[in-house]
């Protein structure tokens, strides 16, 4: 987007193609990823201050090179006494006189499509179709998310079995409204605290979702990876409508995501604004194959009397993955919501992919030869977990020590333990346990364990609690100076206790019991402690 006489770039361009749009960045440049059908219909309309208006048919190739001209007189209805920093820094201040400042309750329909292929055609397609219901803090809590908890689904999964690729396991498209609603978390570009980060220009004034609103076009300042557009209620300094355009966003440790676009919509009930509806989209490509993903959701009730929270039990967790999410519902749900699921495919409002053909045939033999593909598919299993713990030696060292020509810390009869569990069977884990002080105290102590563990799960629809009895073998080392002045190797027994914090994280603590098989000293001062307490917590990979 370039400037007809300077041929300079125009940032904070506003570039539409019926009801979605986007801004121009620094550069001048825009993408907007939107069906072809759509823009053949409606064209690209382009607008900015101080330019004449312009309307752009589809082109083919999809890349417009496009130059403004300057508007030849100022219009009266687009002067605005103050530029667009101050006018979304002062709807962020009134975030608390136009949103709810009490928790309440909201259900919506959702619906979600999941799409894989590469150039031989799909081999994934998932579309799922479901009601939610949030539990919604004040919008006073910025710091506490919505909670979401599942009423019913129905889920469609095609599937090429013959293919042997894995893609790109899909979470957290349930938690799209908690995630997604940024006046509420006052996150990103409404972080009052980073608006120093963003360039906003004003495009204007507008009729949007019924109300009069600024057009405020923003785009980040350091990078070219974030563009968008708020609309501000004139009257209210409400937000109306946001659209959010990243670019590059590093958002999974593997997984570098082309594009993510969001539009969030929201509408006024009484004297207090609520989320009314969002489209969530994401485009990337991950091992040669290209992956999309789309969210759509709808309000269609809210609760601000009986506002009760979700139970840790429903609650859908944070990177929960979405195809082992189902619920279909109770007698009385599907009667409720039949109609929502059954006029789903007439919304327009909703986006709408045909499920294509997918050679769901006999699958191969699984390929052993390719062991990352299978070590990845073990650990996505909670197969694996990683416990951090400081703990106890079975000894108590003394802190007189002639042999070492000095005193020891108390501190060197702790260790900090790095431990390991491998699921074997059902709740049977191997652990093995790497434990050592680096040497704090004046002596390093090292700690080397082999168990065999089984959990017995407990309270499983609350925070669930594991009790773990274990045996095995452990062999601990004392050193200075690479001599070993001490070496002791044991039978161990040992119960543990793990509380679920979340679906990730959970308590830990464990007590063990040493019968000591042998012993090797070169003289230092300790005696023996076969009862050891240690703390900590495990971390689950999923």
């Amino acid at each position: 987007m370039n400037d007809a006489v300077t041929r300079l770039p125009i940032a904070g361009v506003s570039v539409k193609i019926a009801g979605s749009g986007t801004s121009t960045n620094k550069n001048g440049e825009f993408n907007l990823v939107i069906e072809q059908s759509i823009v053949r219909q409606y064209g690209i309309v382009i607008s900015c201050i101080g330019y004449q208006q312009k309307h752009t048919p589809f082109k083919p190739d999809g890349h417009y090179d496009i130059t403004l001209q300057q508007a030849t007189g100022a219009l009266k209805e687009i002067t605005i006494q103050a530029n667009g920093e101050n006018i979304v820094q002062k709807a962020i201040r009134k975030i608390p006189q136009n949103y709810p400042v009490k928790d309440f309750m909201m259900e919506g329909f959702l619906r979600v499509y999941h799409i894989a292929n590469d150039t031989a055609g799909y081999y994934k397609y998932y579309k799922n179709d479901a009601v939610i219901r949030l539990y919604y803090p004040s919008y006073l809590e910025k710091y506490k998310m919505p909670r979401v908890a599942l009423i019913e689904n129905q889920p469609l999964t095609r599937r090429n079995l013959k293919s042997d690729k894995d893609t790109v396991r899909w979470v957290n498209s349930y938690l799209a409204v908690p995630i997604s609603d940024v006046v509420h978390s006052q996150t990103g570009v409404l972080d009052a605290k980073r608006n120093g980060k963003y360039t906003f220009v004003i495009n204007g004034k507008e009729s949007v979702n019924g109300s009069r609103v600024y057009v405020v076009n923003y785009f980040s300042a350091e990078k070219n990876d974030e563009t968008g557009v708020l609309c501000i209620d004139t009257a209210s300094y409400a937000f109306v409508k946001i659209e959010i355009t990243r670019y590059n966003v590093k958002h999974f440790p593997f997984v570098k995501l082309n594009k993510t676009s969001r539009t969030i919509n929201y509408k006024k009930i009484k004297d207090r604004w609520f989320l009314d509806n969002l489209k969530a989209n994401i485009s990337t490509t991950h091992s040669k194959v290209d992956l999309s993903s789309s969210v759509d959701f709808k309000t269609i009730a809210i609760d601000t009397v009986n506002a009760q929270p979700i139970s840790y039990h429903d609650e859908i967790q944070n990177m929960s993955e979405d195809s082992k999410i189902n619920n279909s519902g109770s007698a009385d749900t599907r009667a409720k919501y039949a109609d929502y699921f059954k006029n789903a495919d007439a919304d327009t409002s909703l986006a709408h992919i045909a499920a294509p053909f997918v050679d769901t045939g006999k699958p191969k033999k699984r390929i052993l030869h390719d062991p990352l593909n299978m070590l990845v598919g073990y650990l996505r299993g909670d197969n694996f977990r990683y416990v951090l713990t400081i703990g106890q030696l079975p000894v108590s060292i003394a802190q007189n020590q002639p042999v070492l020509n000095g005193t020891i810390g108390s501190i060197a009869n702790y260790s900090f333990g790095f431990n390991a569990q491998f699921r074997l069977y059902k709740e049977l884990f191997f652990e093995t346990e790497d434990e050592f002080n680096y040497g704090i105290g004046g002596i390093a102590n090292q700690t080397k364990n082999s168990l065999l563990t089984y959990n017995f799960i407990l309270n499983k629809n609350y925070h669930p609690i594991m009790l773990a009895p274990s045996f095995g073998y452990a062999s601990l080392t004392l050193s200075k100076s690479n001599v070993d002045y001490y070496k002791q190797t044991s039978l161990i027994s040992g119960l543990s206790f793990a509380y679920e914090i979340n679906r990730h994280w959970n308590y830990y603590i464990a007590g063990k019991y040493y019968s000591i098989l042998s012993t090797a000293n070169l003289g230092l001062n300790l005696s023996r402690q076969q009862a050891t307490l240690a703390a900590g917590f495990i971390y689950k990979f999923k």
